[in-house]
C-alpha cells in the first residue's frame, strides 16, 4: 500500500507538470476570434500555469510523505 501511494504521488507531480490546464484551448480561441493578445496576457497565463503545477506538486509530495509514514509505521 506504501508504495501505491508513492508511485500516485509521482504520476500526480507528471501529470501537473505536463498538463496545460486549458491554456492551449483559451489561447486557440483568442486567435481565432481575432483579439488582441500581449505579452501581458501571456504571463498571466504563465503565471497561472506555474501555480497550477505547483500545487499538484505540492499535492504529489503529500502522496509520496503519507506513504512513506504509512511505511515507516
Amino acid at each position: 500500500m506504501p508504495v501505491l501511494f508513492f508511485i500516485a504521488g509521482f504520476f500526480v507531480i507528471f501529470v501537473g507538470a505536463w498538463y496545460d490546464f486549458g491554456a492551449k484551448k483559451y489561447v486557440t480561441s483568442l486567435f481565432q476570434s481575432r483579439q488582441h493578445i500581449e505579452d501581458s496576457d501571456f504571463n498571466d497565463i504563465y503565471k497561472q500555469q506555474l501555480i497550477m503545477t505547483l500545487i499538484f506538486i505540492g499535492i504529489g509530495i503529500l502522496y509520496m510523505i503519507v506513504g512513506y509514514v504509512i511505511f515507516v509505521i
